[in-house]
Formats: C-alpha cells, sequence, structure tokens
C-alpha cells in the first residue's frame, strides 16, 4: 500500500512539474492585456485569405464594381458576409416565386439592381477603432453618400466578467437612419488592423445582416 501511494505523489508532482513547464514556455496563456490583432496584408488579401472562404461572393461583388482600391484605401470597411449577401439573394428570390414560382434570383440578378454604392454604405474614410468610438449614436457619411450611425454598447452581464475585469463593447452599424425603427447590426468581429495598422480598419458584421442598398 505504502509503494501504491507512493506511485501515485510521483505522478501528481510529475504532472506538476510538467503543468509548470508548460507555463513556462506557453507565454500566450498569460493575460498580458488587451492585445490588437494586425496583418500585414492589405484589406482585401486579408479577405480573400480566410481559411473558411467567408467573403469570397462579397470579392466578387467588389470585384465587380472595380472597388479593391477603395477598398483598400478606406479608413474602415464593415465588411458583410457571403450570408449577408446570400440572404438578399433569397429574399429577393422568394419575393419574385410570389409571381413565378419558377423565377430565378442569382448575383447577376443583384448586379443588375444594385449600383457600386451597395457596398460602398459599408466604406468610411475615417478610421473607427473601439476604443475611439462614442457610446452614444454618432452619424458619420459613408463612401456611398449614405448616413449611418456606430455605436459601441457597454455590456453589464456578468458572464462577460468571470475571468476579466476589462470592459466588453459590442459595436454597432445602425442603417436607415430616420426611420421609425433603425436597423441595428452587430459586428462579430472587431479592430483587425491591416498592413500592421496603416491600413483599412476591418469591422465584420454579424452573419444575419442582410445585404442591400440604402434607401435614404
Amino acid at each position: 500500500m505504502k509503494t501504491y501511494i507512493k506511485l501515485i505523489l510521483s505522478a501528481g508532482l510529475l504532472s506538476l512539474l510538467l503543468f509548470q513547464t508548460s507555463c513556462s514556455k506557453e507565454d500566450y496563456l498569460t493575460d498580458t492585456g488587451l492585445h490588437q490583432a494586425q496583418t500585414p496584408l492589405d484589406a482585401y488579401d486579408y479577405l480573400a485569405a480566410h481559411p473558411y472562404h467567408y467573403f469570397d461572393t462579397l470579392l466578387t461583388i467588389i470585384d465587380h464594381y472595380n472597388l479593391k482600391e477603395e477598398v483598400n484605401s478606406a479608413g474602415t470597411f464593415y465588411a458583410p458576409t457571403d450570408r449577408s449577401v446570400n440572404l438578399f439573394i433569397r429574399q429577393k428570390q422568394t419575393a419574385l416565386r410570389l409571381e413565378d414560382e419558377d423565377a430565378v434570383y442569382t448575383l447577376e440578378s443583384l448586379f443588375e439592381d444594385l449600383p457600386a454604392d451597395s457596398v460602398k454604405q459599408y466604406l468610411f474614410n475615417e478610421k473607427m477603432t473601439l476604443d475611439q468610438l462614442s457610446t452614444t449614436e454618432t452619424t458619420y457619411n459613408t463612401l456611398g453618400t449614405t448616413a449611418v450611425k456606430i455605436q459601441k454598447v457597454l455590456q453589464t452581464d456578468a458572464a462577460y466578467y468571470t475571468w476579466s475585469t476589462t470592459p466588453v463593447y459590442f459595436l454597432y452599424y445602425i442603417k436607415d437612419v430616420g426611420a421609425a425603427t433603425p436597423t441595428r447590426v452587430q459586428c462579430q468581429t472587431t479592430g483587425i488592423l491591416t498592413k500592421n495598422g496603416t491600413g483599412t480598419i476591418l469591422h465584420v458584421l454579424a452573419n444575419t445582416h442582410v445585404f442591400s442598398s440604402f434607401t435614404n
């Protein structure tokens, strides 16, 4: 029995030693504060390099309107995902099939219906980092000559502060300014700094957002 106990103790001490050694080597496990996501790629190439190809259709639209340089030179880009584009296409097809059950709405149909401003509405001259944005709704003009509001909202749910006391904010892109019920779109990813911080700032809109042209 004593030998068995010694083996358990030895195994426990060895596990503790390995854990301590691992912690010393894995510096990324140490919380050293807030970190900024930077990439040497420009905004277009960063989206094109996404491992799961979440932006391939968006990039096709950007290419169609010859907006690559505008995307890369903008201060900020609130990028919709391919899911957002697909939602728009499906909504248009559903509406068409109320009159023609065989109607098909495609990406080419989108090109016929929407102008280049459908992309420019997500582009801004200003560089918008989360720490600099206001907690009150603030109006900005897009490169598509439309007005939207941007707001960061402090989260108060205790679940966000289980492991840290750092304030947690959600970022919102608010369209249809002036409407009785404006559309509030949450960003699922914020603050990607392209070209190592000198390029376009990327915020990625939630997949539930429907890509569309503004009417205001």
